[in-house]
C-alpha cells in the first residue's frame, strides 16, 4: 500500500543521501591532474558525520575501501573511480 511505497521512498532518499556524502568527498579528494590524493581522501571521509570504516592511513593497498554512513556500506574503487552500494 501506500505506507510501503513511503516506506521505500525514505530508504531511496536515504541511501542516495549517505552515497552523495562519500562521493562529494571522494571527488574533492582527486588533485588538478587527476590524480586520487589519498592523504586528502582520509581527511576528507573523516569529515562524514558518522561514517565507519576509514582505515588510520589511506595506501594504494586500502582499496577497494569500504566505509558505511548512515547504515549504509560503500565501496569505493580507485582504478574505476567507482562508488558502489554494496548494503
Amino acid at each position: 500500500g501506500i505506507l510501503n511505497k513511503a516506506s521505500k521512498a525514505k530508504d531511496k532518499t536515504d541511501k542516495a543521501s549517505a552515497l552523495e556524502k562519500v562521493q562529494v568527498e571522494v571527488m574533492a579528494s582527486y588533485d588538478e591532474n587527476g590524480k586520487l590524493n589519498l592523504a586528502e581522501l582520509k581527511t576528507n571521509l573523516d569529515k562524514v558525520e558518522g561514517i565507519t570504516g576509514v582505515p588510520d592511513t589511506i595506501t594504494e593497498e586500502s582499496f577497494p575501501l569500504t566505509v558505511t554512513v548512515d547504515g549504509y556500506t560503500f565501496t569505493v574503487d580507485a582504478d574505476t573511480m567507482t562508488i558502489t552500494v554494496t548494503k
